[in-house]
Order: structure tokens, then C-alpha cells, then sequence
């Protein structure tokens, strides 16, 4: 890899959230949590045999990469095949989030100069333009009810809103907490929201609340630098990645119950990965990820909710990232399996 492309890949991957919130701040001190929680799965990884599995109905994984030249919403199945560009659009499209049934794309984008969220259909026609703000609104998911949320600074520093998918009905939802808070994720029975807190001494964190942003609760200590958390499907586990700053040693996927503990590491340390922006599949027997050594470019993974069976889907020389599992076709509502502990 070249100079410039390891410059990008430490952009996108390691200062995710200088790419995704303006400026990541740089802070003076790593803190690593060695030894808690460490997974006991072998630190390999295998590539999916790029054969298509017209039976396979475990959704479907949008993702961005710049394989066509710039940054674009793509969709593929979970073995890593049909991969279609969504977007193709000359301008950056980022952060694809799946509709609840699968049906609309909410996504950021700079199409018309500025950061604002767009939702479109599946096959990316009939897109919408939500937001109309100078400011930065970015970082969009979606309610069990059909509703958008994303962050926004319009207010001087990013906090959580939400918007009908058609652009109508702009609420604030107002967490009395301090800092920037980025990334929401509604658990999808709609009682809790999961958010990322960044605080003014730069330290990021997971904290939950109800949806209406009363009783906010921290889960995550500051030193852990945790952020990107998503709900698995029945609510009780929340998937999230550590060390999300510039200067922290690499990242590592993490998942701990609903109240913030039965934390366990599910990807190695020391393993020469950085691996980011975890999402749940469907059923919530997998998780999908984004994964960098610094050597190959950033790569989109999948991985069983214990860690095991790591497999490369996506398999481009380019850049892919931030990827979301949109539901199938058929819900499996078993347990989670890893911990019922409140």
C-alpha cells in the first residue's frame, strides 16, 4: 500500500470520527483494557468462497466504499455476492442504516454541499432529503416506530434528534448530559436508546437512556474510548467497539449486557487488527464489522456473536467500511444466548 492510501486508511479507520463528526480532538493519553473479558478464539479468518447461495435469506449488508472513485452506499448479500452501488453519486454517501423492515436506506451525505441525511429505497431510487441545516447532521438510524434519528451540532454540539422518514416533524430529543452525543441506537422493542458520549476532556463513552432522553445512564468508563453501539435484536446486548481516538492502541469488538456489564471482548488484541463499527445481524446469531492491519486496505467481516468464524465478505481492494445488516425475511426471536444478566 502506498503512503497516501495508509494516510486514508488511518483516516477512515482509526479517526473514524474525525471523518464522520468534523474533528476528532486529539487527546494525550491512551488507556488499554488489557486481559478483560479477552476472547479465546484463534486470531484467523477466512475468506468466503464468492459462490452465491440463492437460499441464503439473512438479509442483506449495505456498506460504503469508495471502489468506484469516491465514497457510495453499497449493497450485498452477507456471503459477500450481488454487491450493487446504491448511491452513485459523485459527492460523499455515508453511514447506510436499514428501515426496521428493510425497506429504506437512511444514509449522510454532502450531494448538496453540506452534511445532511437522506433516506431512499432499498435499490437507492426515491431518495429524500430529511435535513436542511448548516450545521452537521450525520450519524442517522431508525426507530421501531419508522422514525429517523442522527446527530446533529446545529445546536453548537452534537445531540440526538429525530424526523419522520419524509422529512416532516423534526423533534430534539434533550439528554441532560454533557459533551457530544453521536451515534444513537434504538434497542428495537423502542424502551432504551444507546448512545456515544464524547465529554470535554475527550474521553468517549456508551450511555443509554429512555427514548425520550430522560434517566441517562453511563455504561461504559471514559478510558475505555468506547462508541458505535447497536442493540441486538431482543434488546438484552449491546455490540460496540473501544479505543475510537487517533492516538488509542487498535480497536477491538466488545459486547456487555443491557445494564453495562457481562462485558466480553469478542475480537484479539495484539493481533495487528483494528476492527470498528459493529452491527448485529438480523437474528442476532452474527455481527458484521469493519476491519484494517494498516497493510490491506479496510475490509468488511462477519463474525459469530461469540467472536468465532471470522469470514472477509467483501474482498475489494478498495476501502469498505461502516456496514449495517438489514433485516430478512424471516425473525428469529430466540434469545440472544451469551447472558441474560440485567
Amino acid at each position: 500500500m502506498t503512503k497516501a492510501s495508509q494516510k486514508q486508511s488511518l483516516s477512515i479507520i482509526t479517526g473514524a470520527f474525525a471523518a464522520i463528526v468534523m474533528i476528532w480532538p486529539v487527546v494525550t493519553e491512551s488507556k488499554s483494557l488489557a486481559g478483560l473479558g479477552r476472547s479465546n478464539q484463534p486470531a484467523t479468518s477466512k475468506v468466503n468462497s464468492r459462490d452465491p447461495d440463492e437460499h441464503d435469506d439473512r438479509g442483506r449488508i449495505a456498506f460504503v466504499s469508495n471502489r468506484g472513485g469516491n465514497f457510495d452506499v453499497y449493497v450485498m448479500r452477507p456471503d459477500g455476492t450481488n454487491v450493487v452501488n446504491v448511491t452513485n453519486n459523485p459527492f460523499s454517501d455515508r453511514l447506510p442504516a436499514w428501515s426496521t423492515d428493510g425497506r429504506k436506506i437512511a444514509f449522510r451525505s454532502t450531494r448538496d454541499g453540506n452534511s445532511e441525511i437522506y433516506v431512499m429505497d432499498d435499490d437507492g431510487s426515491n431518495v429524500v432529503r430529511l435535513t436542511f441545516d448548516p450545521g452537521v447532521d450525520t450519524s442517522p438510524s431508525w426507530t421501531s416506530e419508522g422514525t429517523v434519528l442522527f446527530s446533529s451540532n446545529r445546536s453548537g454540539r452534537f445531540e440526538i434528534y429525530e424526523i419522520n422518514p419524509d422529512g416532516t416533524d423534526l423533534r430534539h430529543i434533550d439528554i441532560a448530559v454533557d459533551g457530544s452525543l453521536t451515534f444513537p441506537s434504538e434497542s428495537d422493542e423502542g424502551h432504551r436508546l444507546a448512545f456515544t458520549v464524547t465529554d470535554f476532556s475527550q474521553s468517549t463513552a456508551i450511555w443509554i437512556s429512555f427514548p425520550d432522553g430522560s434517566h441517562p445512564t453511563q455504561l461504559t468508563p471514559g478510558e475505555m474510548f468506547a462508541a458505535f453501539p447497536d442493540w441486538s435484536p431482543n434488546g438484552n446486548l449491546l455490540v460496540f467497539a473501544n479505543n475510537v481516538c487517533p492516538v488509542c492502541d487498535l480497536s477491538e469488538i466488545f459486547v456487555m449486557n443491557q445494564g453495562g456489564n457481562g462485558l466480553r471482548q469478542l475480537t484479539l488484541t495484539g493481533d495487528g487488527n483494528n476492527d470498528l463499527f459493529p452491527r448485529w445481524s438480523p437474528d442476532g446469531r452474527q455481527i458484521v464489522f469493519s476491519r484494517d492491519d494498516f497493510v490491506v486496505r479496510t475490509e468488511i467481516y462477519i463474525m459469530d456473536r461469540d467472536g468465532s468464524n471470522l469470514v472477509n465478505i467483501s474482498q475489494n481492494p478498495a476501502f469498505d467500511f461502516e456496514a449495517d445488516w438489514g433485516p430478512s425475511k424471516h425473525r428469529d426471536d430466540e434469545d440472544d444466548g451469551l447472558s441474560q444478566e440485567r
